[in-house]
């Protein structure tokens, strides 16, 4: 919904996306500090968002190995061998 009201020039819009956009900055310089080699853009929002983070921060963005499904095996087996 919020990429229909930026492609409408939403000035709301806009404010909301320079604040997510912000945070995603500073979770990635987070990683890159840390010397993160890769990271990958999950969900709806960062495959939206994917072209214009990766124009930014090159290489180390890259595309999911796996698609959401195969996470949350994942995290539910993690889950039941920690109970």
């Amino acid at each position: 919904m919020i990429f229909k009201h930026l492609e409408l020039g939403d000035e709301v819009a806009r404010e909301l996306m320079e604040f997510e956009l912000a945070a995603i900055d500073s979770y990635i310089n987070w990683f890159i500090s840390r010397g993160t080699k890769a990271l990958a853009l999950v969900g709806g929002l960062g495959q939206r968002l994917h072209p214009r983070i990766k124009e930014k921060y090159g290489d180390i963005i890259v595309q999911p190995k796996a698609g959401p499904l195969h996470g949350a095996l994942i995290l539910a087996r993690m889950a039941y061998e920690n109970d």
